[in-house]
């Protein structure tokens, strides 16, 4: 395969696994036969131009011609904006985080009475309230979710205390997670040597 397709399968592959399409969603999206798509992105076929159109379209992208002086500019162009398009998904990761925590904080109150001593709920609030804000990953999203999810079949059934505590440790966890996220180990860090020493 010539690196000119090979950059072009792996763009049109890292596109397509960006959006969470498998090669059969992709198939059906397209119009072309799913084996298609894989030879292309294996590059064990040769690419029709028709084709390629088909599926970069469906992917959100265009081709085009540019002189190749002009290569390097609308390069740029793509990288910033892809930077942006990341800049919007973390600001939307922590809107959603933040969304998630307050809704917990406000279940919390609304539980129906179960039998758990009040100090692990007070525990579990303060844990809440101590979750640093702005941090938040695609996998702390989920975990709030999953808190928020135990919180609800709580109320929806309070005998099940089970699901209380598996919220209590999932949110002990998050926040132990993200308060000592950037915290190094002091046997961990490697000491500074003077310059003059070679050993």
């Amino acid at each position: 395969m010539s690196y000119a397709i090979d950059s072009i399968a792996t763009e049109l592959r890292r596109a397509r696994n960006a959006q969470g399409l498998s090669q059969r969603a992709l198939a059906a999206k397209a119009g072309i036969p799913q084996g298609h798509i894989s030879n292309i992105e294996h590059g064990t076929v040769d690419l029709r131009v028709s084709s390629l159109i088909e599926i970069a379209r469906t992917l959100g992208l265009e081709l085009v011609l540019v002189p190749q002086k002009s290569l390097p500019a609308v390069e740029s162009v793509v990288r910033s904006s892809t930077q942006i398009e990341t800049r919007k998904e973390i600001e939307d990761i922590q809107f959603q985080a933040k969304k998630l925590l307050t809704t917990i904080q406000h279940a919390v109150p609304q539980l129906p009475k179960v039998k758990v001593p009040t100090s692990e709920i007070e525990k579990f609030q303060i844990d809440v309230a101590r979750i640093p804000l702005g941090k938040f990953s695609r996998d702390d999203v989920k975990a709030l979710q999953r808190i928020h999810s135990h919180l609800t079949r709580v109320k929806n059934r309070p005998e099940n205390i089970g699901e209380l505590n598996r919220a209590f440790l999932e949110m002990a966890n998050l926040r132990n997670k993200m308060v000592h996220a950037d915290e190094t180990p002091q046997e961990d860090k490697v000491p500074a040597l003077p310059a003059y020493r070679l050993e």
